[in-house]
């Protein structure tokens, strides 16, 4: 594919993403953006109906001086004057290399909006979508999509929009000062001011944390703090919105249901655990 391109506008990307882990990132993240295309000619632009076809690109890694994502996220959007961001796991490649391209196009069609890879909606049952290919086993999680779906809630491995959302919405680090649910909480911020949310119908692929040596024994399926948070986020919405909607669960806000919930999810996932160490 050509490099060589007529167009005089660039519109800027920032790329933020908190690691803790040099391979993973090395080999997930990072190599997948090297062979991102950020240009590409008018006439393939055209071909392609993208009206974008050149990008910018600004990297922002952040291994320390963070206790929070929400801060490290925070502090990029108020650093940076990028049109666009993405905000990304380290354990998460880009399968597509006209990935940014075409996610940067569709964003620019819906600028009052979030975009993510993988997301969950309400209708009758919990339903997830998604093109990612997933860690142990290595399948699709969710039903496959062809083009955007607008849910209501995204998981965390990804969530990019244009920068005038954030003149609406921000992280939330003082209630979510860790590594949980901060991005279902800017979902649940969007749903009360009419911003949609949409899942980007563009492979992937995600290197589970459950794969970290040590992780499982160490932490279990959802570690303890998850539950911690999934506390704050009902309290938070309380009222507000009747259920929480997360890519692994659907969670009701009123005082029985939810404390129900949390009880058999806590039970459920500690059961898991014992059986999933067994199995290491």
């Amino acid at each position: 594919m050509s490099h060589i391109i007529n167009r005089s506008v660039m519109e800027s990307v920032c790329i933020v993403c908190c690691s803790n882990n040099e391979q993973i990132k090395n080999e997930m993240l990072l190599k997948s953006l090297q062979g991102q295309y950020l240009q590409i000619t008018n006439e393939e632009a055209k071909e392609m109906q993208l009206d974008i076809c050149e990008l910018s690109l600004e990297l922002e890694i952040y291994e320390k001086g963070f206790s929070s994502a929400a801060a490290a996220y925070n502090y990029a959007i108020e650093h940076s004057s990028s049109d666009y961001f993405f905000f990304v796991h380290q354990d998460v490649a880009f399968l597509d290399s006209l990935f940014l391209l075409k996610a940067v196009n569709t964003i620019n069609k819906h600028k009052n909006a979030l975009f993510g890879l993988c997301g969950s909606k309400i209708n009758g049952n919990l339903y997830t979508y998604s093109n990612i290919w997933h860690g142990l086993w290595n399948n699709n999680i969710g039903t496959p999509i062809d083009d955007i779906v607008e849910v209501q809630g995204l998981d965390e491995v990804m969530v990019a929009f244009h920068k005038d959302v954030t003149k609406k919405i921000r992280f939330d680090e003082k209630t979510f000062d860790g590594w949980h649910l901060y991005v279902e909480d800017i979902c649940l911020q969007a749903e009360l001011l009419s911003i949609k949310v949409y899942v980007l119908p563009y492979k992937s692929q995600h290197k589970s944390f459950l794969e970290m040596p040590g992780y499982m024994k160490k932490y279990g399926i959802l570690p303890k703090e998850y539950f911690t948070y999934l506390v704050r986020i009902r309290n938070k919405y309380k009222g507000k919105v009747d259920s929480i909607v997360c890519p692994c669960c659907c969670i009701r806000t009123d005082f029985i249901h939810f404390w129900r919930q949390i009880f058999f999810m806590y039970k459920y996932h500690r059961t898991k655990e014992k059986w999933r160490i067994r199995s290491l």
